[in-house]
């Protein structure tokens, strides 16, 4: 048997660069994809800033890994065959010697694996980002639930000072390594009607839907203050979000959800979502 040819990866033009060349190939796994087939898709449909780096290696003809890079964000990759990590990480830091990436989000042992290559291209230690070990879930079909007083509706321009607040503090509770929200980025969700709230007289959770493809989409900034959690307002929005989507002609709705965190994952489970694949985000930190 002939041995596989040298995974040679390169940087893509633009998301349709990638598109073009590997749509194919993240498609077989789509719904394990979302995060670089999503963002590629946005900003190919001009819905989302150009502002992404792509890198795809091929073995001979065919694609084996696909990347993305956002600074300040971790480089998120696909999972992918052990001989493609090192000429990931050998583009990636080739890319741009004067910012590099310092963390890797990536399906569990790809993370470890491709966070380890870009440690001994550069030197320094790797540490599992707490709170970041994460399953990504998928549903096909809602289950029912007792559902709370309210009603699901979008999110409007009155709202953007709570949801702004709300968001701020869904950053620093779930991923604070983040960027914190601007009031342009959930004035942009509302405008994009992407962004929903459970209300119950007023507003009293919210989640919003990010990252469409082609039969799939996912449902991410999941909220209730902590002052009205317990009552089923956060299990209410998503369950009628997730139902939405579907009944749009959505074939799935995902999510990440976080490992360590019992209650939102009862929350899921209780709607239906599945586990389909862990993810871990790994630190890659410079020697001071």
């Amino acid at each position: 048997m002939r041995p596989s040819p040298e995974v040679v990866v390169e940087r893509c033009t633009d998301a349709r660069a990638l598109l073009e060349r590997a749509r194919a190939f993240l498609e077989r796994e789509e719904h394990i994809n979302t995060m670089v087939l999503g963002n590629a898709l946005a900003e190919a449909m001009g819905t989302r800033p150009d502002r992404c780096r792509y890198f795809l290696g091929m073995s001979g003809a065919e694609p084996v890994i696909a990347a993305m890079w956002q600074p300040p964000y971790a480089l998120a990759s696909t999972r992918a065959p052990h001989d493609a990590l090192g000429p990931l990480a050998e583009a990636v830091c080739a890319d741009s010697e004067s910012e590099q990436p310092d963390a890797v989000f990536a399906p569990v042992p790809t993370a470890l694996a491709l966070a380890e290559r870009l440690r001994d291209r550069r030197g320094g230690t790797l540490q599992l980002r707490s709170g970041y070990s994460m399953e990504l879930q998928v549903l096909e079909r809602v289950a029912p639930i007792r559902q709370p007083s309210g009603s699901l509706r979008l999110a409007q321009a009155e709202d953007v000072d709570r949801l702004l607040a709300w968001a701020v503090a869904f950053v620093d509770e779930a991923v604070p390594n983040d960027p914190k929200p601007t009031r342009s980025a959930i004035e942009e969700r509302v405008q994009s009607t992407s962004l929903f709230v459970w209300e119950n007289g007023e507003p009293v959770s919210m989640a919003a839907t990010t990252r469409p493809t082609t039969n799939g989409i996912t449902i991410n900034l999941v909220f209730t203050p902590p002052e009205l959690r317990g009552k089923g307002y956060a299990t209410a929005c998503v369950a009628a979000l997730s139902a939405k989507l579907l009944a749009s002609g959505r074939r799935f709705v995902s999510l990440f959800a976080d490992r360590t965190n019992p209650t939102s994952n009862a929350i899921y489970a209780r709607i239906g979502y599945q586990g389909v694949c862990n993810f871990e985000t790994w630190d890659v930190r410079s020697e001071q």
